[in-house]
């Protein structure tokens, strides 16, 4: 017998649903990026004898952005891998072919790889 016994009706019906929650994530990200560069452009600036166009709470905010901004993009691209593994999984087992099925589970395990962040960096348009 099976080590896999899943129901693949039900798999569909919680990939579906958590495919709508990571496309909300994917916008709330989006916007994420564009406020917080926002706020800290209108942070205030320093002025004095060394003045600067950017306010220290603008500085801490930009630089704060810059590194959340790939965190971010991990957690999207990792959901979407998941999501991807469970429904090529699904799809072998239905097939009766449960060592493909392991096989498309491991690799959905794996993390992004930099070209996987790359793609959805670049479509926002952000760098790191």
């Amino acid at each position: 017998m099976s080590q896999w016994d899943i129901k693949p009706a039900g798999v569909r019906g919680v990939i579906s649903r958590t495919s709508e929650v990571i496309g909300k994530l994917g916008d709330e990200s989006t916007s994420y990026s564009t406020h917080t560069q926002s706020a800290a452009g209108h942070a205030g600036a320093l002025v004095g004898p060394c003045d600067a166009s950017q306010g220290l709470v603008g500085l801490a905010l930009a630089a704060y952005t810059q590194h959340a901004t790939p965190e971010l993009a991990f957690i999207a691209v990792r959901a979407k891998k998941s999501l991807q593994g469970a429904i090529d999984a699904t799809a072998a087992y239905e097939e009766g072919d449960l060592e493909m099925a392991a096989n498309k589970q491991a690799a959905a395990c794996k993390a992004p790889t930099p070209e996987e962040l790359a793609a959805v960096l670049g479509k926002r348009g952000d760098k790191k």
